[in-house]
């Protein structure tokens, strides 16, 4: 096991298809995360492509694991702009252990798609070390005007990415760098630096994936997108 304070890797999700695949790409990597998205289906939870377009009313929820400890933040941001703390919860230690898988939300929680159609964006946050104030869901006038863009932008179906069984999938969803800090959660913008680093994307059987060879010694942050109508 890696130690903690050598870096931590980010997730971010998309499909990486320049001449190598994605399996050989992601062994480059030093640090790896998987990060799993599944949908309630009755009784069961089922595994899902992260840019799966989904409907009003399905509940989600996360299962997480990475390669090294660190401490991990979640912040979710609906399509009509509420944020709530997916974790950690107000009892819960933010602390992660290496190989070891986590629900997000924790015990039997999940989290409910709503209206208005368009993108839910679940923010990840992970550092090396614990940050001395814990990063809090917060509002401003920049994270109102990105909310109202993405509320507006309806899915659409990509043909050249429907699955076999003709899923509809939103080739902007899934994990996604984030390069500026001033789309952030208030409190997370003014932590110095803050930037999605040295990456290597994809996704392996509906599990998104992220690997780095570059050692991170400072906090990093990805966003994960939901499409739905």
């Amino acid at each position: 096991m890696r130690d903690a304070t050598r870096g931590l890797i980010i997730l971010a999700l998309a499909l990486s298809g320049a001449g190598r695949s994605t399996t050989s790409m992601l062994a480059q990597g030093i640090y790896r995360i998987e990060i799993v998205v599944e949908r309630n289906e009755g009784p069961n939870w089922r595994e899902i492509d992260p840019r799966l377009v989904l409907d009003r009313d399905d509940r989600l929820r996360f299962r997480f694991k990475s390669s090294f400890d660190g401490y991990l933040y979640v912040t979710y941001q609906s399509s009509s702009g509420k944020y709530d703390i997916l974790f950690p919860g107000e009892s819960q230690k933010n602390r992660i252990q290496a190989n070891k898988e986590y629900s997000l939300p924790q015990s039997a929680g999940s989290f409910r798609i709503a209206d208005p159609p368009g993108q839910e964006i679940v923010y990840f946050l992970l550092s090396p070390t614990e940050l001395s104030t814990s990063p809090k869901a917060g509002g401003s006038p920049t994270i109102g005007d990105r909310s109202r863009a993405i509320s507006s932008s309806v899915p659409r179906c990509d043909d050249t990415a429907l699955r076999a069984n003709g899923s509809c999938i939103d080739v902007t969803a899934g994990p996604k760098p984030v390069n500026d800090p001033a789309t952030l959660p208030s409190e997370w913008a003014q932590i110095p630096n803050l930037r999605s680093r040295g990456l290597t994307l994809g996704v392996e059987q509906n599990t998104s994936i992220i690997s780095s060879a570059e050692s991170v010694t400072a906090p990093v942050v990805y966003e994960v997108r939901l499409s739905h109508r």
